[in-house]
């Protein structure tokens, strides 16, 4: 349990020091408190004293009231955390029971797979997972599918949540892809971050939400959060644009952090830049998605309205006009690309969408957009504040796309700032 709320623990046990003895059992503790007289409190008599607090009344009894209320959130309060704190400890406890046993299963198989199994019928997740493993790969018991399954259920139902994980292995390799995909969204919803990964590379190749990218995104960007090592798949975005930007100082963060190496990557078929060893790393930054797991079936996808716009584009003759609600919805969907297309087209509130799309996205393009534009700005009129913009912005663009060869025209606009910058010092 981390520092802050340990410190809590001890400051609303000091609050509750007349009620229960900090060397007591956590156990008795939590005994005491669920029964206490504050958790009886109940809502009508709390709206009954707020009733007379709002008519003016301020008593005893209305003094009283606040008081038992102040106790009554401290005791649900300490409750929470100690429960925390038993869960973690009985946590710690399974785990080196565990360890126990695997340092010795080398050396004797069948007594590790037998005191493992021991543990598992008291409880322990952990191995009953590894007793399931046992019966699958028949080491240290004979080898047995149907109790392999039975035993990776019965984990995860002890709370060893990665088990439906190797639950959609086994379904995969039967051949039961409905049974895979069933387990794959049983394991996501207990926030394994492996079964995000999983259920990206499904719906990328199109098996789900209709391969739309912006849910394969959110499947990436949520494995990464759960588990950085599980970034893999936020680094393809990344790498290939697929709905995030192109920016390859995230992707090699990504695949850093995901343990990967880039041969590994390019022997999925991957195209690096020639470039990539001068490349920083640069931990990745994103809005929050405006979805969750089980919107995934039914979010819009704004590659396809921005095919749409483009259909719209390459018209004869194009019909700009048409294109730009495309353009607009796509953006809002959160699709950089399309931000930067509102510039593309002329279309209003095109400034927004360009910061949106540098600030929140890196998008490349946003960024030498805004770049080009203040520098320019500062060029032709008065310096600032425009100059001090265009600082930003090179500056952003230094730092997410520094090894990124500018275009013929973004780089007459750098020398000009430059030019500028240089007069400036001196």
């Amino acid at each position: 349990m981390c520092e802050e709320k340990l410190q809590e623990i001890l400051e609303l046990e000091s609050e509750l020091s007349y009620f229960i003895d900090s060397g007591m059992s956590i156990d008795k503790k939590i005994k005491i408190l669920e029964n206490s007289y504050w958790r009886a409190h109940h809502a009508g008599y709390c709206d009954y004293m707020a009733g007379r607090r709002m008519a003016g009344v301020d008593d005893e009894q209305t003094q009283q009231h606040d008081m038992d209320c102040k106790h009554k959130w401290e005791v649900e309060r300490l409750l929470v955390l100690l429960h925390e704190q038993r869960d973690e400890e009985a946590r710690r406890k399974d785990e080196e029971a565990w360890r126990k046993i695997d340092a010795f299963f080398e050396e004797d198989k069948e007594k590790a797979f037998s005191a493992w199994l021991e543990l598992s019928n008291a409880g322990n997740a952990r191995s009953t997972r590894t007793v399931a493993w046992c019966y699958q790969n028949g080491e240290g018991t004979e080898k047995n599918i149907e109790k392999a399954k039975e035993y990776y259920s019965l984990a995860a139902k002890q709370g060893y949540f990665y088990s439906y994980v190797d639950l959609y292995w086994l379904a995969y390799e039967e051949g039961d892809k409905e049974k895979a995909l069933e387990l794959l969204f049983e394991g996501a919803k207990n926030d394994v971050a492996e079964s995000y990964e999983l259920l990206f590379r499904e719906c990328f190749y199109g098996n789900i939400f209709g391969g739309n990218l912006k849910a394969a995104a959110y499947l990436a960007a949520r494995a990464y959060e759960l588990d950085k090592a599980c970034g893999g798949m936020l680094a393809l975005c990344y790498l290939n644009g697929y709905f995030f930007p192109q920016v390859y100082s995230y992707a090699k963060y990504c695949i850093e952090k995901s343990g990967r190496t880039k041969n590994d990557f390019e022997a999925d078929g991957n195209i690096f830049p020639d470039y990539w060893d001068e490349i920083k790393p640069v931990p990745p930054s994103y809005p929050e998605f405006d979805i969750t797991l089980a919107d995934c079936e039914t979010v819009e996808n704004p590659i396809a309205i921005m095919e749409k716009a483009r259909e719209y584009m390459i018209a004869t003759p194009p019909d700009y006009e048409k294109a730009k609600p495309c353009v607009l919805e796509a953006a809002r969907a959160g699709y950089s690309y399309a931000m930067y297309c509102t510039y593309l087209l002329n279309i209003d509130g095109l400034e927004v969408w360009q910061v949106k799309g540098a600030d929140e996205y890196g998008d490349l393009d946003c960024i030498e957009m805004l770049a080009t534009l203040f520098s320019d700005c500062a060029y032709e009129h008065t310096k600032d504040p425009y100059l001090s913009e265009a600082s930003e912005y090179w500056g952003l663009r230094s730092r997410l796309h520094g090894s990124v060869p500018m275009k013929e025209t973004v780089l007459r606009s750098y020398e000009k700032y430059l030019q500028m910058i240089n007069e400036t010092d001196a």
